[in-house]
């Protein structure tokens, strides 16, 4: 049974579109909270509802995390947010736990859509309780949407491209690129028809979508969704702990990869280039990740060095040693890396199928190549390879991009979109920070 929390009320002066308050509901520690967090920060969230969150604002829970066991399972120190107090949230600790141990112990599936289910059943009950809008997260909203009272508004957040689009864009790759062949691991293509489809009724009962990229809005529109119905946010980055760094300039040229080893991130188009290439003077580092295909690997495991899943301190130094970033992702709804990447400084090579093509200018700070296209990888890869000193200075317009991109931003575009007045609706949208133009918008709520 998820657990009960007292209701947060508006303060006086915040300015909403129907004066109700806001329920949001997703599993696991998604973007940090930042979507309950833009809602609790001006007093409007009534409920934030997940499978776990850990309540640091209470001392025991305080010394739980801090031992050997809470630093180590599924992350129970990093679930909580100080602007978000335990007050405000509900969760699901025992099924969690039950879910967490038949795939440790009994070696099952975690069935993480029917937590979503259990999660998003709750969410729209305390929604219907106290009259409040609902915020889900996408591949768990349908449940709570379709309980939802009809006076209220069902925004969805739709993390991932849409699912049938998704599921189509992987079968024709799969069927004509063997650097794909591995695909049919992906949930859209492995869950059963059923599933999908109820992934895809999320969109459909949405009154609203927000996403974070463009490429997620085309998969949306691509799909039959009006292209008024969705908002495009881009993420941010803490570009205080992503720090700006140099590489020594002497040491061969380092090309950095960080991500699952999986085929849906152009890992194998990535090190069958590398391959045919043979450059001089280079490596390819391959970091992160915590799932890894050993068929994408296969015939290419003495080109690279593998650095293991890693934590941030590590991952920031890398970043900072780092020449090039490139992650030639078939799909991302965003790819936050790139964000992490730009902050330490590293131009990015990325795909039209991400976020990465929103906030960079081609040559400038990185380059956008096709989905696939690994001809177009090569040339940029090649280039880079020749023209160190002009990838070096490079890195100044990098870190310029990522400074545009604060979480601040991202939870004031939130808000524009949620709680603006209908008096407001048309007043200029909430983009990147002043100084940096990008293709990126917000589309206004109406």
């Amino acid at each position: 049974m998820h657990q009960k929390a007292k209701s947060s009320h508006p303060p006086q002066g915040v300015s909403t579109d129907d004066d109700r308050r806001w329920v949001v509901v997703h599993d696991a520690e998604r973007d940090h909270y930042e979507l309950p967090v833009a809602l609790a920060e001006v007093g409007v969230l009534e409920r934030f509802v997940t499978d776990w969150y850990t309540p640091l604002d209470k001392t025991l829970w305080r010394k739980v995390a801090n031992t050997r066991i809470g630093k180590s399972t599924f992350g129970i120190s990093k679930r909580y947010r100080p602007e978000l107090p335990s007050r405000l949230t509900t969760d699901n600790k025992p099924g969690f736990v039950a879910g967490y141990l038949r795939a440790k112990l009994l070696r099952r599936s975690f069935l993480s859509d029917l937590m979503g289910g259990q999660a998003a059943r709750a969410a729209a009950a305390i929604a219907n309780q106290h009259g409040c809008n609902l915020l889900a997260a996408s591949y768990s909203a349908a449940a709570a949407f379709e309980q939802l009272r009809p006076d209220l508004k069902r925004i969805l957040f739709q993390v991932h491209p849409h699912p049938r689009f998704l599921r189509t864009l992987y079968t024709s790759k799969m069927e004509g690129d063997e650097d794909f062949a591995s695909l049919k691991s992906e949930a859209e293509i492995a869950v059963s028809e059923t599933v999908l489809a109820r992934w895809e009724m999320e969109s459909k009962l949405a009154d609203h979508i927000l996403c974070a990229s463009t490429f997620t809005r085309r998969s949306l529109e691509e799909s039959g969704i009006a292209s008024d119905r969705i908002s495009v946010i881009p993420y941010g980055v803490h570009t205080d702990t992503f720090q700006f760094g140099r590489p020594s300039g002497e040491e061969p040229l380092k090309v950095l990869y960080v991500g699952q080893k999986v085929a849906r991130k152009g890992l194998r188009m990535l090190l069958r280039v590398w391959h045919e290439m043979q450059p001089a003077n280079a490596n390819l580092v391959l970091a992160g990740g915590h799932v890894r295909d050993e068929s994408v690997l296969r015939g290419f495991e003495d080109i690279f060095i593998e650095t293991p899943r890693i934590g941030t301190h590590d991952l920031v130094r890398l970043f900072q040693q780092a020449d090039l970033f490139v992650l030639p992702s078939l799909a991302e709804g965003f790819g936050h890396v790139y964000l992490e990447a730009l902050a330490c400084g590293v131009p990015i090579i990325c795909t039209e199928n991400t976020g990465g093509a929103d906030i960079i200018r081609n040559g400038e700070s990185g380059w956008t190549i096709p989905a696939g296209d690994s001809v177009a990888l090569a040339e940029c890869l090649s280039w880079a390879l020749s023209h160190r000193r002009q990838l070096k200075e490079m890195r100044e317009a990098a870190r310029a991009v990522a400074e545009t991109y604060s979480w601040r931003r991202f939870r004031e575009g939130i808000r524009e979109v949620l709680l603006t007045t209908p008096s407001e609706k048309n007043r200029p949208s909430a983009g990147p920070e002043e100084g940096y133009e990008a293709t990126s918008v917000i589309r206004n709520y109406a």
